[in-house]
């Protein structure tokens, strides 16, 4: 019994807004009207409410490193294009 718990323990979080961090989301729109939320992005079919220090556009692809009540504070999403040094 104990070692099925310790299992169950160590399993990610699955449930709530924090299984939401990590995960890729869609950049919808952003705001024109200063004070507002800059960014909407839908993850999930849902959208939400989102902020980021990087300029996004319409369309890119984010991901959401943390969650501030009703806002996803995310971040752009790393291509992981390597540059490679030819000879």
């Amino acid at each position: 019994m104990f070692r099925l718990m310790r299992r169950t323990m160590r399993r990610p979080v699955t449930t709530g807004v924090e299984s939401l961090i990590g995960k890729d989301a869609e950049v919808t729109s952003r705001s024109s009207s200063h004070g507002g939320t800059p960014y909407m992005v839908r993850i999930e079919g849902e959208l939400w409410s989102a902020r980021s220090r990087d300029s996004l556009q319409h369309g890119e692809t984010v991901v959401i490193v943390a969650v501030k009540g009703n806002y996803l504070t995310v971040k752009r999403k790393d291509t992981g294009s390597v540059k490679t040094k030819t000879d």
